[in-house]
């Protein structure tokens, strides 16, 4: 598996950028880095935020996961990363092409992001060993869900919603990590004879595969239809991550060592649990908006991120009046 060294410098233009402490990725690796200094002025920049391809020679996961970002912001930023940048989304500062260290010789895609100080949700939890203040959850996905919104108005789904692709700046909330997103400038595209509208090609987290993207006629060999995935599985998986988040279990509960074909079963038959049989001090309203987000049938779910972003706003409400009771 690629790992860049700690210390090693990128340059690109004028900027010099030293990779700091190494945070992992799935598929790819994130980083911490601090830059290094503008070499014409000599202005040090503060930290930043890491996420590297390393070889975009050969067609991987990672070349195609680079040009599906670059299409993303194409799509959503309206004037490129130097124009207007919606909120709630981590959309790179900078994003280009550069050769590696010379004894790699390998041509790396990196982009460059704000840093995010308390990094992705489910590192919160695994720092503070406890699930997420519930207040903060909300807050956290009110943010998220304003930037979903803005991408679904724009026919931009995500597909890749979790815990791990949700980072956080003091106490707001982005949505990170757009290599499987499908929108405008995506479909269609094929590279290196891999169509990524495949409808038979499954893209995404395994144990946060949708029931809709498996069709009901292939219960006992489950397969993919990726075609069936649309704004209300985005939603399907706000609602896991919520539950993720202030229970720090899955809904289902699947396991890592799950199989894909157990986890599409359990997709397809298994109800989700609630809540509060994990941690009594969740209230009833809560689960209330996680197990509609996670019903079965999509058309039951809340229909748009706005509206799930309404009810964490009423949530709030009522968890903010409940602390002032006490």
């Amino acid at each position: 598996m690629y790992e860049a060294k700690e210390g090693t410098v990128i340059r690109h233009g004028n900027l010099q950028y030293q990779l700091a402490k190494k945070m992992g990725c799935e598929g790819h690796f994130c980083f911490y880095g601090f830059v290094g200094e503008d070499v014409q002025d000599r202005k040090q920049r503060g930290p930043a935020f890491f996420k590297i391809s390393p070889d975009l020679s050969e067609l991987s996961l990672s070349t195609l996961s680079f040009e599906v970002e670059k299409r993303f912001i194409g799509d959503i930023c309206l004037s490129g990363l130097a124009g207007f940048r919606p909120p709630g989304l981590a959309i790179p500062t900078e994003m280009f092409e550069t050769t590696g260290p010379r004894d790699e010789k390998k041509h790396w895609g990196v982009r460059v992001f704000h840093y995010f100080q308390e990094g992705a949700v489910d590192d919160i939890n695994e720092r503070q060993e406890k699930p997420l203040d519930i207040a903060r959850t909300v807050k956290i996905l009110m943010d998220v869900s304003q930037g979903l919104a803005f991408m679904h108005e724009r026919d931009c789904l995500h597909r890749d919603i979790k815990p791990s692709n949700i980072l956080v700046d003091r106490e707001s909330g982005y949505l990170a990590d757009f290599d499987i997103y499908h929108g405008p400038s995506v479909r269609g595209l094929s590279i290196g004879g891999v169509s990524l509208d495949d409808p038979k090609y499954f893209r995404g987290t395994k144990d946060f595969i949708c029931p809709e993207i498996i069709p009901s006629h292939s219960a006992i060999f489950p397969k993919i239809d990726m075609q069936r995935f649309d704004m209300r599985s985005d939603i399907y998986h706000l609602g896991m991550s919520f539950f993720i988040a202030i229970t720090d279990e899955h809904p289902l509960g699947v396991g890592d060592d799950d199989s894909l074909y157990l986890q599409m079963r359990k997709a397809l038959f298994q109800e989700p649990r609630k809540a509060a049989e994990i941690n009594p001090a969740i209230p009833p309203e809560a689960d209330k908006i996680i197990q509609k987000a996670l019903e079965k049938d999509p058309d039951k779910r809340q229909q748009t991120a706005e509206e799930f972003r309404q009810e964490l706003y009423g949530l709030l409400l009522l968890l903010m009046n409940k602390r002032e009771e006490r």
